[in-house]
């Protein structure tokens, strides 16, 4: 198994995903770069490899994706959906200064579309964050680790190399879990 990654799958990716954004202009890449990522895609997958595609700020296009990237896939390849982690109120500096200005902003929505989009499709999964980053009962989320005082995170989204190293352990548990990972 090989895996491909798509990092920014948002404007940087398609064309143009005001269809299944609301109708909000953006810019995207000039169809050459585009087509030569789906060439590539097309080259160079192979039955039993894995495309991982973040959903950053919710910029997947699914109607693009339904129509330019699955099918190109060969049989047997699968594609697993990352939903994106929460985001902060505030900076790390302000967070940590004093929890109480600070919170997660969890994006549910985003996971919701998600879930449905990957349920539509057997070679798709999605792997949602959003559980990993709730703090649990009766604890505040700042920005950190969920159980320690390390924190996670860069600016109000990015994460710190300690914030990705706590995301890996779900990653690998869901790649075995389903069986994406031999």
């Amino acid at each position: 198994m090989r895996m491909a990654f798509v990092g920014r799958a948002g404007n940087g990716f398609y064309p143009d995903w005001s269809e299944d954004n609301g109708g909000h202009k953006t810019f995207g890449s000039p169809k050459a770069w585009i087509n030569t990522q789906l060439n590539a895609l097309q080259a160079n997958m192979r039955s039993g490899d894995v495309l991982c595609i973040i959903n950053q700020h919710g910029w997947i296009n699914y109607g693009w994706m339904s129509r330019s990237v699955l099918p190109i896939l060969p049989a047997g390849a699968k594609v697993l959906l990352v939903g994106d982690n929460p985001f902060l109120s505030h900076t790390p500096a302000v967070c940590h200064g004093n929890h109480n200005l600070c919170s997660g902003i969890y994006p549910t929505e985003w996971d919701t579309q998600l879930q449905s989009f990957a349920a539509q499709h057997a070679n798709v999964r999605a792997l949602i964050q959003t559980p990993f980053w709730t703090a649990p009962p009766g604890q505040h989320f700042w920005g950190n680790v969920p159980g320690t005082t390390t924190n996670a995170y860069e600016d109000t989204h990015h994460l710190l190399p300690e914030g990705a190293t706590y995301v890996q352990a779900f990653l690998c548990s869901a790649l075995r879990q389903w069986d994406l990972f031999t």
